[in-house]
């Protein structure tokens, strides 16, 4: 098959038939997610009091998912197309299938994102949007070790769990190998609420992690402690899609705005204060493709998120990301050694045009920005802006083109 090949540090990409002019940006319109109205029911109290979460302070790392994903996360089975960040600040993730347990030897949630924990006592809070109404859908706070080595609290539904609750609950999963660390860990909720903090704490000294949520800031309520946990080395944010018996009718769709990590003072202090909160999000988590103008047969003006269809090659996550440029936005890619965020997407059929904006400042021997056509690394066809200091004189900046 053949591939367009894109590397960019650019605002704007599109493709166009033959003989037409690229037409001005135009805009994405916020697409609202139906809410689904179960019927009320009572939310059951925990029966063990733990007391208060501490208070997060000081911050050891925050991330408000504000144009991106901040440096040192780490995706684990990413799919581009089920993640995205909104305008209001959120990061959205629409599940697929499998979930956490799916596998024995690897993780095989779709879009885990994870980054390193820190050594010692912690607390690790978000906050999450989220409407589970089908058996074993969640979307869970983790701290990851090796697969069946974690522990997570979550917003989930199972009515095999909660059947007098209708299925919606604050659950906690906590799993040594095979052993299961928590018997019956479910607490009932409102199934109209969908707007959730939740929050993990550890201590290194008891080795134990205590779980909390709340439907507001103020307002935390324990959940269960885990005794003798699990050896983990990451945080992890994730959405389960794993079906039940009878399959899964449709992939839920999660918001998270912020993940924060902050040490934990002994003995704990109440009364924990939350970053502010973003607006509500507007937007669906997969971008609808931009409408497009007769003859235009693709079009991304990278706005923050990108459009479905695309593909990374040796993609490096620190090294990409959405920036603004003026009144706009753009993909910014930084190079690095041998062929590192190659962004691809098949070629359409027949005679096409392709034409990008690039920003880029080449000032070394074979520093390159290009756009070209591709069917593998052997067999491809790209336009440069460059530089070659013994290929031309006075300077070695060029335009250049390779044919291979």
């Amino acid at each position: 098959m053949k591939y367009t090949m894109v590397i960019l540090i650019a605002v704007s990409f599109v493709l166009v038939a033959c003989g037409d002019a690229a037409p001005e940006p135009t805009e994405i319109p916020p697409i609202d997610v139906p809410p689904t109205e179960p019927p009320p029911t009572d939310t059951p109290e925990p029966t063990v009091d733990l007391g208060p979460p501490p208070t997060p302070d000081p911050v050891i790392f925050l991330d408000e998912f504000n144009g991106g994903v901040a440096e040192g996360w780490e995706w684990l089975n990413e799919d581009p197309e089920r993640w995205s960040v909104t305008n209001e600040g959120w990061l959205t993730i629409t599940a697929a299938n499998p979930g956490m347990g799916a596998s024995e030897s690897e993780f095989a949630t779709v879009n885990l994102l994870t980054r390193p924990a820190p050594d010692g006592d912690f607390v690790v809070t978000t906050r999450v949007k989220a409407d589970p109404h089908e058996n074993f859908k969640q979307a869970t706070l983790y701290l990851l070790g090796e697969p069946k080595e974690y522990v997570g609290i979550l917003i989930g539904f199972c009515d095999l769990c909660l059947p007098d609750n209708d299925g919606y609950g604050i659950f906690m999963e906590a799993f040594k190998g095979d052993e299961n660390l928590l018997e019956f860990p479910f607490i009932g909720r409102d199934p109209q609420q969908t707007d959730y903090y939740l929050c993990l704490v550890y201590s290194a000294e008891s080795n134990t992690v205590t779980g909390y949520y709340a439907s507001e800031p103020d307002n935390w309520q324990p959940a269960f402690t885990v005794n003798d946990a699990p050896v983990f080395d990451r945080v992890a944010l994730g959405t389960g899609n794993l079906p039940g018996p009878d399959g899964s009718s449709y992939d839920l769709e999660v918001y998270y705005d912020y993940l924060e990590i902050a040490r934990v003072e002994t003995p704990v202090i109440v009364n924990p204060q939350m970053p502010a909160g973003s607006e509500p999000p507007t937007e669906t988590p997969i971008p609808e493709p931009t409408p497009l103008p007769e003859g235009i047969l693709f079009r991304d003006d990278f706005e923050g998120y990108l459009q479905p269809g695309w593909e990374w090659f040796n993609k490096d996550p620190e090294l990409w990301e959405f920036v603004e440029m003026g009144d706009s936005r753009g993909l910014q890619l930084t190079g690095a050694a041998g062929r590192t965020n190659y962004l691809l997407r098949p070629a359409p059929e027949g005679d096409f045009i392709l034409t990008a904006h690039i920003i880029a400042d080449p000032l070394e021997n074979f520093h390159q920005a290009n756009i070209g056509v591709y069917e593998n690394f052997d067999n491809y066809i790209v336009l440069n802006i460059g530089f070659c200091g013994f290929c031309v004189e006075g300077g070695g900046r060029l335009l250049h083109g390779d044919v291979y």
